[in-house]
């Protein structure tokens, strides 16, 4: 899987990232997108489903955008794509919190 495919949640994921400090000169930007990848490869996150991220997320206005990268997206959450689960798809974004540089 590449980024060049998912430029928005790419995005997303460094606005997460900057937002809270996970990305300095310790943590540079390529490994943490690096460790991002293996979320969106990660066992029961289907292609479909990122594609779906991805399309929704291109889809928001910027203020929508920088609320669910911040974590204020209830409101957003609810507009959001759900996986075969009916959990909102912007759940993945959470997982870029967890990642191991």
């Amino acid at each position: 899987m590449k980024w060049t495919s998912f430029p928005t949640i790419k995005k997303a994921a460094l606005a997460i990232a900057y937002d809270n400090g996970m990305i300095n000169r310790l943590e540079p930007e390529e490994k943490y997108l690096d460790a991002c990848l293996s979320v969106l490869g990660a066992d029961g996150v289907y292609e479909t489903d990122i594609i779906a991220l991805e399309e929704f997320l291109s889809g928001l206005s910027e203020t929508d955008f920088n609320n669910v990268c911040y974590g204020d997206s209830v409101d957003v959450e609810d507009r959001a794509p759900k996986n075969g689960e009916g959990h909102p798809l912007t759940k993945i974004l959470e997982d870029f919190f967890d990642v191991e540089t």
